[in-house]
């Protein structure tokens, strides 16, 4: 059922806590909290709870406390022991006096909040901060966007073959001890297979090779093995353990069908491709960068509005063209604002004849650079776009570095959730900052 905290409203047992939290003017959370629109963002989230059962747990302490999180880079723990000695962060959730204490839930129910929030929803919160937000921009720049895209990195180890496959055989051997097998021949001896491979350094591609088909042969008979014991399983076993084992022997079906398949055709390019036992959908992200040539997690299309606000125009598991960034980040403009933008300024893996007929039959002034040589001088126009280009890989690289999307530290399921927060803190401190 729905609840949120009244801040103003004391408890009668409170009578030694009438400390009056009186904060500076100019601190920055104190200032941050004026500009999020608390209501809008509150009535929204709202619409994920039932009219009915049990009260929840305050929805605006949790869209407080998430903020906090995000804005400082903070785990659930931390942020909790935070919370109970820093005036500031329980007067930005909404707390008048200061509370002596812990907070009324444990930091799991952080997580349930998150679980909470759809796409749908997430897009919509980060539209309604926006559009309050953009009033503080000056109106020639207010509609000018500049999209890009990168990636966010799951947070998984660097994916190999050979550390799949182990994984699938260590989870396979684990659901063979739940269903009853206590016998594993030969499990000891691919263990130390396995680490002696682990250990040696400068492998060729034939002893990779080859290490590769021996344990998906060795993962095939044991599935096997696990399979036929399944349905005559112990009846101490529950059904939703029966149903996750499931889950997990299907997992480690289609990895031994595509390692199988990959062997045998000697092909890299396998549709589906897991590369992470936990994560499933992370995919590889190719990139034309010397620090790192291949990422693994979500390709992320931002839009920087008025070189100040960062947004999200897509979130894909695929290596998405960025040709569709233009339509993307004009679509998320018009969500926001209710028209079209004034220009977009692109470098050159969005030019394409589409986008730019696109942006002269809706009169956005192109600013999409074009490949090759040009035959004319660039006008004063293009210049300056030129130049205002590389605002938006400030902007992204702040992001990494101080608001925590350097790494995706949510399941993929909750990466909109992670984004979406990060640049909420990010975008309301860049305007306390620049009304200062």
């Amino acid at each position: 059922m729905k609840y949120s905290h009244n801040p103003a409203q004391l408890s009668i047992f409170d009578f030694n806590n009438v400390l009056q939290i009186k904060l500076p003017e100019d601190n920055e959370l104190v200032r941050m909290r004026k500009l999020i629109p608390w209501d809008e963002l509150v009535d929204l989230i709202f619409k994920r709870y039932s009219d009915f059962g049990r009260p929840s747990r305050s929805v605006l302490l949790l869209l407080s406390l998430e903020i906090l999180k995000r804005r400082f880079n903070l785990s659930d723990e931390d942020l909790f022991e935070r919370f109970k000695t820093d005036i500031s962060f329980q007067f930005f959730c909404g707390f008048n006096s200061f509370e002596h204490g812990e907070l009324p839930f444990t930091p799991s129910t952080m997580t349930k909040f998150r679980n909470r929030l759809d796409k749908a929803t997430l897009d919509e919160i980060e539209n309604v901060v926006v559009r309050s937000l953009i009033k503080h921009i000056p109106k020639k720049r207010r509609h000018s966007i500049i999209p890009d895209s990168t990636c966010l990195p799951a947070n998984i180890t660097f994916p190999t073959d050979t550390k799949l496959l182990t994984k699938v055989i260590d989870e396979a051997v684990n659901v063979a001890k739940k269903i009853g097998i206590k016998v594993i021949r030969g499990r000891r001896k691919i263990k130390n297979i396995i680490r002696s491979f682990n250990l040696k350094r400068n492998k060729s591609f034939k002893e990779i090779s080859k290490m590769r088909k021996r344990l998906v042969r060795v993962g095939k008979s044991l599935l096997s093995k696990v399979n036929k014991n399944l349905s005559r399983a112990k009846d101490d076993v529950e059904d939703k353990v029966k149903k996750k084992i499931k889950e997990v022997l299907e997992k480690c079906e289609k990895i031994l069908k595509q390692q199988d398949k990959r062997n045998k055709e000697k092909t890299n390019i396998i549709e589906g491709r897991i590369v992470s036992f936990h994560e499933p959908e992370v995919r590889p992200i190719k990139r034309g960068k010397d620090g790192a040539k291949c990422e693994f997690g979500k390709k992320v299309g931002f839009s920087v509005i008025g070189e100040t606000l960062l947004v999200t125009a897509k979130i894909d598991n695929n290596n998405f063209d960025d040709r569709i960034l233009p339509r993307r980040a004009i679509q998320k403009h018009r969500r926001i604002t209710g028209r079209d933008p004034t220009e977009i300024i692109l470098d050159r893996g969005g030019d394409s004849k589409k986008n730019h007929d696109l942006l002269e039959r809706r009169k956005i002034k192109d600013g999409i650079q074009r490949k090759g040589r040009q035959k004319s001088k660039p006008t004063r126009c293009q210049i300056r776009q030129r130049r205002r280009r590389s605002v938006v890989e400030g902007k992204i690289g702040t992001a990494k570095q101080f608001y925590g999307l350097n790494k995706n530290k949510y399941k993929e399921d909750n990466a909109q959730a992670y984004t979406t927060f990060s640049l909420l803190a990010m975008n309301v401190r860049c305007i306390t900052r620049k009304a200062a």
